[in-house]
């Protein structure tokens, strides 16, 4: 009789301290919970996606089926717009603000293994600014903050040199191919135009010659001065 009652208490020490355990477990794994922004400033160039990241201690082991209660949702920190959100084990696109419409999406697959990032398509200059990840599950609750830069100039323009050079080179080509032909054109016409003008007078100066033979007897060949009327061909200068 004494015994079991001496038992009893201790029986009632050791389910406190066990619950006691537990409730230390519990707290530690609340602590634990922490969301995080890998890369806290990102990026974006121009028309092109950009990845938002945030991850999450998950509360299942890796390879799991994705838990029922888990939320994520992305929103804008300036004025709180919805940009994704997610639970009931699929995409809310209800909830999402219009701009972001057809242009975001999470990594499902890796929603279990806590991979909790955004992609956005086509980033624009509107879309510069600081999102917002919060994510729920049985674990706990947590949030991490991404500001994403946006960097039309130095991307745009470093992008675009290579294809500057090669429009130009591509137009120079043409160009010079048209220059050096004009130039065989010119010292061809050239040339053909000196052979015809040095073909023109010797023609003229044997219709001369067959002229002055012609009209001139035996006995005034001596004195006749036709050959005087006949100049002798102007030098040609070859090119």
């Amino acid at each position: 009789m004494v015994k079991s009652i001496l038992q009893r208490p201790i029986k009632r020490f050791e389910m406190s301290g066990w619950f006691f355990i537990l409730f230390i477990a519990a707290l530690r794994d609340i602590d634990a919970f922490e969301v995080q922004a890998p890369q806290p400033r990102v990026v974006a160039v121009y028309n092109q996606p950009a990845v938002l990241g945030c991850v999450f201690p998950p509360s299942l082991d890796l390879g799991s089926p994705l838990e029922e209660g888990l939320v994520v949702t992305w929103q804008r920190v300036e004025d709180l717009r919805v940009v994704h959100s997610f639970y009931y084990g699929t995409d809310q696109l209800a909830r999402q603000s219009g701009e972001y419409h057809n242009r975001t999406g999470l990594f499902h697959s890796q929603l279990s293994r806590g991979n909790a990032s955004l992609r956005l398509e086509s980033v624009g200059p509107g879309d510069q600014g600081r999102y917002l990840c919060s994510v729920n599950n049985m674990k706990g609750t947590g949030k991490a903050e991404v500001q994403l830069k946006y960097a039309e100039s130095s991307s745009r323009n470093y992008d675009d040199c290579p294809r500057d050079r090669s429009t130009l080179l591509m137009s120079f080509i043409p160009a010079g191919g048209l220059f050096i032909f004009l130039i065989f054109l010119y010292f061809r016409h050239k040339r053909t135009w000196k052979a015809t003008s040095k073909s023109e007078n010797m023609t003229e100066i044997t219709v001369r010659k067959r002229t002055c033979d012609k009209n001139t007897s035996p006995l005034e060949a001596g004195t006749s001065n036709c050959e005087s009327d006949v100049s002798p061909p102007s030098p040609v200068h070859e090119v």
